[in-house]
C-alpha cells in the first residue's frame, strides 16, 4: 500500500513516516502543489493531508484536485 503524507510541518512528516515506513511505502510533500505533482506521477492508495498549509492551495483543494485526477484518469 502506498501512502502520501502532506503537511508543512516537516518534523510531523518525518515522525509519521517513521511510524508507517515499516509496513507501507511512504512519500512526503510539504505543499499542496507538491502533493498534486507527486500524485499525478505516481498514484497513492491513501493520502493523509493537513487542511491548513499556510500558503498555496490548502488541504481541501489538494484533496479535490487529486480526486479529480483519479476520476479523469490523468
Amino acid at each position: 500500500m502506498k501512502i502520501l503524507l502532506v503537511d508543512d510541518d516537516k518534523i510531523l512528516l518525518d515522525n509519521l513516516q517513521k511510524l508507517l515506513e515499516n509496513k507501507f511505502s511512504v512519500s512526503k510533500a510539504t505543499t499542496g502543489f507538491d502533493a498534486v505533482k507527486l500524485h499525478s506521477n505516481d498514484k497513492y492508495d491513501v493520502l493523509i493531508i493537513d487542511f491548513d498549509f499556510g500558503d498555496g492551495i490548502n488541504g481541501i483543494e489538494t484533496s479535490r484536485t487529486t480526486t479529480k485526477s483519479d476520476s479523469t484518469g490523468s
